[in-house]
């Protein structure tokens, strides 16, 4: 039987619903153990360090784990891009859809800042493919160059660690 859209539309609403719904409940698990659930913001990261040059690195594979945080959705998504809120669902079921058809989307679009990316463009489809256990998407990476990477690093850990020990 061949999937319709509307099926394949069903279905990923679904998706998102639960999705939805296992974020919502990170969420309320970090605040019980006062663990950080949602996504690092790249301005966190920068009043430590101060940016000397950005150099475009263009398209390549990136890792979906190597994804720290973002520019300016760090209230949508949890660490592991389960989505928080309601208003994500068309976005999110338009992209699941596009993907399971296996039609062509636009690179994502991130910065790099040491080991880590923060992405720019392409949070649904990072949430999407991380849903769907995607592991590398094809991003155009912007380095930032700083002082005192070292001092960024700093504030990574306890995202990682939140990664590791509650499954964020």
């Amino acid at each position: 039987m061949v999937a319709t859209t509307q099926n394949v539309r069903w279905l990923a609403h679904q998706y998102f619903e639960q999705a939805l719904q296992r974020g919502r409940w990170r969420k309320i698990i970090g605040w019980l153990f006062q663990r950080r659930v949602t996504l690092l913001g790249l301005d966190e990261v920068r009043r430590n360090v101060r940016i000397t040059n950005s150099i475009d690195r263009g398209l390549g594979e990136i890792s979906l784990d190597a994804i720290g945080g973002s520019v300016n959705r760090t209230r949508d998504f949890t660490t592991s891009f389960l989505p928080l809120k309601y208003h994500l669902l068309e976005r999110w079921t338009n992209i699941m859809v596009a993907m399971e058809r296996m039609e062509p989307l636009p690179p994502i679009e991130v910065y790099k800042l040491g080991d880590q990316y923060y992405i720019i463009d392409g949070h649904h489809r990072v949430s999407v493919a991380k849903w769907l256990g995607i592991k590398e998407l094809t991003a155009h990476v912007i380095e930032i160059q700083t002082e005192g990477v070292a001092q960024a690093q700093s504030v990574l850990p306890q995202v990682q660690n939140c990664w590791q020990t509650a499954g964020c």
